[in-house]
């Protein structure tokens, strides 16, 4: 074993069968952070976190490990040394350092390197070793506030039998890009999978006629990955007689409102019909508006 050393997950894992570690602890560097990586190597950037931690009395940097977003993963202070991790909690411990700035809205965890951490919280939950995040123990946001630990470490032994699933509190690129497909933009697009991805997906799986689950699963992706174009939507909030609903508008153009107190989809027009108001769609610009009662909504 030696410092900067690359490994892959099966050899890191087999190097960790030596040593008996008690507490599994997991950061995210903030700085560097994922721009820094794109004039760079992972050894260059491992080796300014070393120099930086020598410059603080450390001896050596930090951390035994580092991952990389393009799944490098490499050794930092030795195994059987402890780290300089979380302040009282460091002897027969072990420390990774995953480079990136994980708070929402900063980087997205890659798929790689989440698979990275995955991996080694099923190693260690096997072992009966206790899994950190660095924030349990520090006013720190560290790993990051989009990273979860009921997605990562409740269901580490669902995304590894179940690959290409995502669910609740799952963060990753993929999940950005699932975000993209159901319509979402701006700062929605997260890449953390939250209530309002779910309550999307939800959206999308009943207009779909698909088994409602809030998870994209198997039937969820093939049906996308078929071409058909997801709900685009609006995220308007509406009162109607008191009741609130989410504006949406689909593929086929129509306008439809997602009520929560039915979790269901309603065809706007039908909605208003049952309410005993007159209805009428209109050319509007190069579309349509509705008008009830001679009034646009």
């Amino acid at each position: 074993m030696k410092y900067n050393q690359r490994l892959t997950i099966n050899e890191l894992l087999k190097l960790l069968d030596n040593y008996n570690h008690k507490e599994f602890h997991i950061h995210h560097t903030w700085k560097p952070n994922y721009s820094n990586m794109k004039n760079s190597t992972p050894e260059k950037v491992n080796d300014g976190m070393r120099s930086y931690h020598k410059s603080l009395g450390w001896g050596e940097i930090g951390q035994h490990i580092s991952t990389f977003p393009d799944g490098t993963i490499l050794i930092g202070r030795n195994f059987s040394k402890k780290p300089v991790s979380i302040a009282n909690r460091n002897t027969g411990n072990f420390a990774m350092e995953q480079v990136g700035d994980f708070d929402l809205g900063k980087d997205i965890i890659t798929v790689k390197q989440r698979q990275i951490t995955l991996e080694l919280i099923r190693y260690f939950m096997k072992r009966g070793t206790k899994i950190v995040f660095h924030r349990e123990y520090s006013s720190k946001t560290c790993p990051g506030t989009s990273l979860h630990k009921s997605g990562l470490v409740e269901a580490s032994d669902y995304y590894l039998n179940n690959p290409g699933e995502l669910r609740k509190w799952i963060t990753g690129e993929d999940v950005a890009e699932l975000q993209r497909k159901l319509g979402m933009t701006g700062r929605d697009v997260d890449g953390s999978f939250g209530n309002d991805t779910e309550k999307a997906l939800k959206e999308y799986q009943t207009k779909n006629k698909l088994p409602v689950t809030g998870i994209y699963d198997n039937a969820t992706r093939n049906y996308m990955e078929k071409g058909e174009k997801p709900m685009e939507t609006t995220y308007r909030r509406l009162f109607i007689h008191g009741i609130e609903a989410k504006s949406v508008t689909v593929k086929d153009g129509k306008s439809y409102l997602w009520m929560e107190s039915i979790g269901k989809l309603v065809p706007l027009v039908e909605f208003f019909e049952i309410l005993g108001l007159k209805v009428e769609e209109r050319p509007y610009g190069n579309g349509k508006a509705l008008y009830v009662e001679n009034k646009e909504v």
